[in-house]
């Protein structure tokens, strides 16, 4: 994750320090998420003789929270929406001032194809996806930090339990990256395989036609379509049973910290409101995480 993100601030260029804001205006916004435990807390802790000013003030603490997450997630919106556009904007420009001064010879067609997918597929992907997948993977990350630091101010057991979950998770994820990463020169090479038949077919399709050959130059666009179709199932069937294995990490370690939680309060280490504190962030402490893994393949895409 840290490393796509390095990449990414490599050629962000001016936009470096709207990345970073964004990513500030992220983490605050999961803080403000994350702190809507203390609400759940507070009601737990006087369960048994709850009056209207505590109810005020569990109901203050969630409110102050939801009004923090949606003014946060704004900002970042504001900050973030655009720039990976801007990013790949001035990136698209510093491509164009080298092709300038690139010799006649360098547009042959073998070149051709790959100068188009780049400026087109490849950046559209990159300036399209690029800024949702640090969002995705700043905001999981800091929420299960998050609270795993808030718990561990009531029980260093659970909140360390709760760290070493994360790090598993973000482990599997580095290995969905790496299997996709295998096919990713594959990928790439069948991309622009399609766009050079594609424009050389549309080229000379009144060749073609003229003489009666439309079929055979259809016949190699058409295994040029199989080839990308190939690139993308086999990334696809490689990385599909780890992204199963990613998320089923973060329900193994939910049900472990429920365990652990239950095991402590049966052993009279933790009152009962505690107790079902634990339980409620075993539930949502990697909620954001599981959330990010049914969109990962952004990761892997990048």
């Amino acid at each position: 994750m840290f490393e796509m993100i390095r990449r990414i601030f490599k050629i962000a260029g001016r936009s470096r320090k709207k990345i970073i804001v964004g990513i500030t205006f992220n983490i605050l916004k999961s803080f403000f998420n994350s702190f809507m435990m203390f609400g759940v807390f507070w009601i737990l802790l006087h369960l048994e003789n709850l009056t209207p000013t505590i109810i005020l003030q569990a109901f203050g603490v969630v409110l102050g929270s939801v009004i923090g997450r949606f003014f946060f997630q704004w900002m970042y919106d504001r900050t973030m929406s655009g720039t990976g556009y801007d990013i790949f904007r001035d990136y698209r420009l510093e491509i164009g001032e080298k092709l300038k001064q690139a010799p006649m010879g360098y547009f042959s067609e073998q070149n051709l194809g790959t100068i188009q997918t780049i400026l087109t597929t490849t950046i559209a992907d990159l300036e399209g996806y690029s800024m949702l997948a640090i969002e995705q993977m700043t905001s999981g990350v800091a929420m299960a930090a998050l609270m795993s630091i808030m718990m561990f101010f009531f029980n260093p057991i659970i909140a360390i339990l709760s760290l070493i979950g994360l790090l598993l998770g973000l482990l599997a994820l580095r290995w969905v990256r790496s299997r996709a990463a295998q096919y990713t020169p594959i990928y790439q090479e069948a991309q622009e395989n399609l766009v050079s038949k594609s424009m050389e077919y549309i080229r000379g399709i009144s060749v073609l036609r003229s003489f009666s050959k439309g079929e055979e130059g259809q016949r190699e666009v058409r295994s040029a379509f199989q080839k990308k179709w190939d690139a993308d199932y086999g990334q696809e069937k490689a990385t599909a049973g780890v992204l199963r294995f990613y998320i089923l990490v973060y329900k193994l370690m939910s049900c472990v910290l429920i365990s652990v939680a239950a095991l402590i309060f049966m052993a009279g280490e933790i009152s009962l409101p505690y107790c079902l504190t634990f339980l409620f962030c075993a539930f949502t402490v990697y909620s954001d995480l599981e959330t990010m893994g049914n969109s990962a393949f952004l990761s892997k895409k990048i």
